[in-house]
């Protein structure tokens, strides 16, 4: 099975939690500019990691694993799909994958996991080529 894996550094504002106290601000562009801003952070990634692999498969059916690395709070669970949410866009734009939906995502894998210091806090979104579809429709 084939690999892309890309590092980002996703901004909290993008948090379940955060985006009901954002939009009940007002602060609705705010969010829009963020989102804009890392879907294409995450389709230039996308591109790079494409070149660098050389032969990644055009249109592949998926497993997306998501690890946060965190030295204090982790996200949960739906704040941490929602924060990569512009990332996994920006590589579909990207090509990575014809679409982020059921149809091609055969799994979504979230996790956490501690670090000790807050220069090691990232977040890591791999893409696994699955070698068929094997999901039911």
């Amino acid at each position: 099975m084939e690999t892309l894996e890309i590092e980002v550094h996703p901004n909290s504002k993008l948090s379940k939690n955060s985006l009901h106290r954002i939009r009940t601000a007002g602060q609705a562009r705010e969010v829009d500019k963020i989102t804009r801003e890392e879907r294409q952070d995450g389709m230039m990634l996308g591109m790079e990691a494409m070149q660098l692999h050389g032969n990644w498969p055009s249109n592949p059916a998926v497993q997306i694993e998501v690890t946060q690395h965190y030295s204090n709070i982790p996200f949960d669970p739906d704040g941490l799909a929602c924060v990569v949410a512009p990332y996994i866009d920006g590589l579909v734009d990207a090509g990575v994958m014809e679409d982020d939906s059921p149809k091609i995502v055969m799994a979504y894998v979230l996790r956490v996991q501690k670090v000790k210091r807050k220069i090691e806090n990232k977040t890591i979104i791999k893409i696994i080529a699955l070698d068929e579809l094997t999901n039911v429709n």
